[in-house]
């Protein structure tokens, strides 16, 4: 008897053991297809935040000044940044331009630097080939003895770069600063105006607005491979990749071809036309902008 009530007490304890251990994979389960669900929900909005730069120039508070004005001060304000010979000018530029942006068109702040994060990061890339230099003697101030060739780099050197990198930097904000703040229809209209070729505003409406079309298809073709475990290891990662690109580019010469019969079908005769609203230039950006190219062109001649 004493046996039987034994073995009794164990199997009600293994089967105890088996509930909780059924429990707890249940739990890991469902944490982790939450998990599972909310990266998916991340991954989502990261695929909008492509069209998302649309909404931040329509919604922008700058939208009201003129779009021809934006452009010549952007304009001037990169060609400032390619004729400077020092830092301060570009630091300047750089400053306004995300002042501009954040505070005065009230564009997110996370969104604007990680939108800077990109270009950052090419830029960085093509300095450090001004800064760093290789030989296979002793040169230079700094040097890495790596056996068999020293990497060197000079103040000189090193300064330049300083330089390059923070010009460049000044030119994108200069650039975000009117496309975070105005609809391609609207820079279309003041191109016009300035006389640029037809030709050159229909290829750049054209291609920006494909640019779209096309991120839409290829993360319909991402979410289709990533449902199929098509990214599940680096062998099928690159056969996945190869297929990938192969039926995109296939796929922009169907769409590029009916969209180009949607614009015939609509009397398309070689140029997009917009209703676009007059905004005169007021007075008080006229007075901001004087103030800030004469502290721009102190900056660059003073040295300061």
């Amino acid at each position: 008897m004493q046996d039987n009530a034994q073995v009794t007490n164990d199997d009600h304890c293994i089967i105890s053991l088996k509930n909780c251990f059924l429990r707890l994979v249940l739990l890991c389960r469902f944490g982790s297809f939450r998990i599972r669900y909310f990266f998916m929900e991340k991954m989502k909005h990261k695929h909008h935040n492509i069209y998302y730069i649309d909404t931040i120039a329509y919604n922008s508070k700058m939208r009201d000044w003129s779009p021809g004005f934006k452009i010549i001060l952007a304009l001037l304000s990169l060609a400032s940044c390619i004729i400077s010979k020092n830092i301060s000018a570009p630091i300047f530029i750089i400053i306004t331009m995300a002042a501009l942006s954040i505070c005065i068109g009230k564009t997110d702040p996370r969104y604007y630097f990680k939108l800077m994060t990109l270009p950052f990061a090419f830029i960085i890339c093509g300095t450090a080939a001004i800064a760093v230099g290789f030989s296979a003697e002793q040169f230079g101030q700094y040097m890495l003895d790596l056996n068999f060739f020293f990497i060197y780099t000079t103040d000189t050197a090193m300064s330049e770069a300083l330089k390059t990198a923070l010009k460049a930097l000044g030119a994108v904000s200069s650039l975000y600063m009117l496309t975070l703040s105005t609809p391609i229809s609207e820079t279309m209209a003041a191109m016009r105006k300035l006389h640029i070729p037809k030709l050159i505003i229909e290829l750049m409406n054209m291609i920006y607005r494909f640019i779209f079309i096309l991120a839409r298809v290829h993360h319909g073709f991402m979410t289709s491979a990533k449902s199929r475990l098509g990214y599940y290891g680096t062998r099928t990662s690159l056969r996945t990749f190869g297929i990938v690109a192969a039926n995109l580019f296939i796929v922009s010469l169907k769409k590029a071809g009916t969209y180009y019969d949607a614009l015939e079908s609509r009397c398309y005769t070689g140029e997009l036309l917009f209703l676009t609203i007059e905004k005169p230039v007021k007075k008080k950006q006229i007075i901001f902008a004087i103030i800030y190219f004469m502290c721009v062109v102190t900056l660059i001649f003073f040295k300061i």
